[in-house]
């Protein structure tokens, strides 16, 4: 496991308003423990990849499906569904996309970002629970 505390002493040294990291929470956690976290707000992804498309990995993969696998699949979805279709006319044909995905719905916004849901957490007694639970 890397050991993130020298990273996080400088950060905090410099008096941050906010932190934001996505996968290494627990080494922060072991370094600074949970008392530090408690009450900071969460945005996250819900986990909405279908369980076909766990059970289609798993059996052909050995293992459950990464982070992101369900987007990249439904991502190469989209753009196989291009094929045949002039390149210069794909970004328009891609913000136009709808559809039900692995991921879940999947659309886009007028500047071609994609449309998620969100869950908002609060950490609380040594976790992230969801908003009003």
């Amino acid at each position: 496991m890397t050991d993130f505390r020298s990273e996080v002493t400088k950060i905090l040294a410099s008096n941050p308003d906010a932190v934001t990291n996505i996968f290494a929470l627990a080494d922060y956690i072991k370094a600074l423990g949970t008392s530090t976290f408690e009450g900071c707000l969460s945005t996250n992804l819900p986990n909405l990849t279908s369980d076909g498309f766990k059970q289609s990995y798993s059996a052909r993969f050995g293992s459950n499906p990464l982070i992101g696998a369900d987007w990249g699949y439904d991502a190469i979805t989209i753009v196989k569904s291009l094929l045949g279709t002039p390149k210069d006319q794909w970004n328009s044909k891609i913000q136009e996309s709808d559809i039900d995905g692995v991921s879940g719905h999947v659309g886009f916004d007028e500047n071609g970002t994609r449309l998620a849901a969100s869950e908002r957490h609060i950490f609380k007694d040594g976790k992230f629970v969801k908003l009003g639970e």
